[in-house]
């Protein structure tokens, strides 16, 4: 089996050089918080996306905006962890596939996936979310100075096992004052066989550790999640708080949090 350091792409159709003259315009204050952070999954035999993709391969690991297959079965994805968070998602009713999107069952209002579930909900099972990053999108944003977009990855059923022996193997290092970042993650996908079927389980492998200067942008990666994971977290108690203000007798609206810094910064 060989490491998938380089994600594959698509053929881009020909630009035109008078297109490609920086900088670029009307692009340069789109942040993180700005778009829909995308999914490293797996392609699963019942995976929806394989209706409108049919290039994409049981068991390769797969970018869940584009659909492209970042890395196939038969070869190895390396990885760094940057943060981990607890969470629960939301199944549709045959409990098949994730939803897009639910209905909260108290309030009735439409949220997206992957945003806190109310207890009395019964559609929800726990998971464990990271965000990570691919080591090739790594060095590319280290050449460039551009923080690489980072992935949102999801460990829920089964997949929570191999999951959490990853985070004892997090915790037991962290003892010694390593960062979860510090460790470089081969991942890799298994055909596992269960009662109601077969499904393709993550398989992750630590394998030394991140260099001087990967280290450098991981830090700076890992801030910008952090702060990014911390500005939707009190963009949703603001909303709440908003909801319930008449209730309050308030009259306005919260104060709005800053942003997010998504500089991407080496030297500090």
């Amino acid at each position: 089996m060989t490491t998938k350091n380089t994600p594959a792409k698509k053929p881009q159709a020909e630009v035109p050089a008078y297109l490609n003259q920086g900088p670029a315009l009307g692009v340069d204050n789109i942040g993180m918080e700005d778009i829909v952070i995308p999914r490293l999954k797996i392609v699963q035999g019942q995976s929806r996306a394989k209706a409108n993709n049919k290039k994409l391969i049981d068991g390769a690991w797969y970018h869940s905006v584009t659909e492209n297959i970042i890395c196939p079965p038969d070869e190895a994805l390396t990885l760094y962890f940057l943060l981990k968070w607890g969470g629960r998602i939301i199944f549709d009713d045959n409990l098949k596939f994730v939803a897009s999107e639910y209905t909260d069952y108290n309030s009735k209002e439409t949220i997206a996936i992957g945003e806190p579930v109310d207890d009395k909900d019964p559609r929800w099972i726990d998971c464990i979310n990271y965000f990570v990053v691919t080591q090739a999108d790594l060095i590319d944003g280290i050449k460039s100075g551009v923080a690489p977009d980072p992935f949102i990855y999801s460990a829920m059923s089964a997949s929570m096992t191999p999951a959490k022996k990853l985070n004892s193997h997090f915790k037991a290092a962290g003892k010694r004052n390593f960062s979860m970042f510090a460790h470089r993650i081969i991942a890799t996908t298994q055909m596992q066989k269960f009662d109601k079927g077969n499904a393709f389980m993550p398989v992750f492998t630590p394998k030394g550790y991140a260099s001087e200067k990967e280290f450098a942008g991981l830090k700076a990666l890992y801030k910008i999640c952090s702060k990014l994971a911390s500005t939707e977290a009190a963009q949703k108690e603001d909303e709440k708080e908003e909801r319930q203000a008449p209730q309050r007798g308030q009259t306005g609206p919260a104060e709005p949090k800053g942003e997010p810094d998504t500089s991407f910064d080496f030297d500090e």
